[in-house]
């Protein structure tokens, strides 16, 4: 047994380094995440309430009035916005950030929102967003965080 422990010891103590991670190619996954943002706010302005879904994980988690934990309650919590008739909304990223590793990414920016209220007028909501990307192992990214702060009226 004290034989088997110290070979294993000593093979692991002169085993090949791993290889190097791969770098990032941190502007085209910029780029592309500058996009799935673009794209995630079309699914909104569209009400397409599948598409809209697809940028989500099981486990996403958003936070505005109230937070929503996971895919099943933030479509519920997001459905007037993907109604026709609804609330609108509209955002647009200006900053990505891409973590060293190449895994993850935010993306923030600035949305607004629109809703009539019952006296038929229309009240506007603006405000900034950050939304937090993962890469899944799949190889797509999804949201994993999404929060918004409205600007003072």
């Amino acid at each position: 047994m004290i034989l088997v422990l110290l070979l294993f010891g000593w093979s692991e103590a002169f085993a090949a380094p791993p290889p190097p991670a791969a770098t990032p190619d941190v502007p085209a996954i910029t780029r592309m995440i500058k996009k799935l943002d673009a794209d995630f706010c079309k699914a909104v302005v569209g009400r397409d309430a599948v598409h809209f879904a697809s940028f989500l994980t099981e486990d996403s988690v958003f936070r505005g009035v109230r937070p929503s934990v996971g895919k099943v309650a933030i479509q519920k919590d997001w459905a007037p916005f993907l109604t026709q008739g609804g609330p609108s909304l509209t955002w647009r990223p200006l900053e990505v950030f891409v973590y060293p590793e190449g895994d993850l990414a935010t993306s923030r920016g600035t949305f607004e929102s629109r809703r009539k209220g019952k006296d038929g007028k229309t009240s506007v909501v603006t405000g900034q967003y950050l939304t937090v990307w993962r890469k899944q192992p799949e190889g797509d990214w999804k949201i994993e965080y999404d929060s918004g702060t409205a600007d003072k009226q």
